[in-house]
C-alpha cells in the first residue's frame, strides 16, 4: 500500500499524468491536444435533462460541453 501512495503522490492533480512528465520544462513545446470524444451516453442523458427541466417536449440541441473529453499527448 505504501507503493501506491507513493505512485498516488506523483500524479498531477490536474490532468493525472506523473507529474515529472507533464510538468517538466522539457515537454512544454512536446505536447499535442487531441480533438474532444464525445460521450454519447452523457449526452443523450443531458439532453433528456435539459428537455425535462426547461419543459421542452421536443428534443434539446446536442450541446453538453460536459460530454466532451479531451485528451493529449506527448510528440514523438
Amino acid at each position: 500500500m505504501l507503493a501506491l501512495q507513493y505512485y498516488r503522490d506523483g500524479l498531477c492533480p490536474l490532468c493525472g499524468m506523473p507529474a515529472n512528465i507533464c510538468q517538466a520544462p522539457e515537454n512544454e513545446l512536446r505536447v499535442k491536444s487531441n480533438d474532444p470524444i464525445r460521450c454519447h451516453f452523457t449526452t443523450q442523458t443531458s439532453m433528456r435533462q435539459e428537455a425535462h427541466t426547461s419543459g421542452k417536449n421536443g428534443r434539446a440541441k446536442p450541446n453538453q460541453p460536459q460530454a466532451l473529453l479531451y485528451t493529449a499527448e506527448l510528440k514523438p
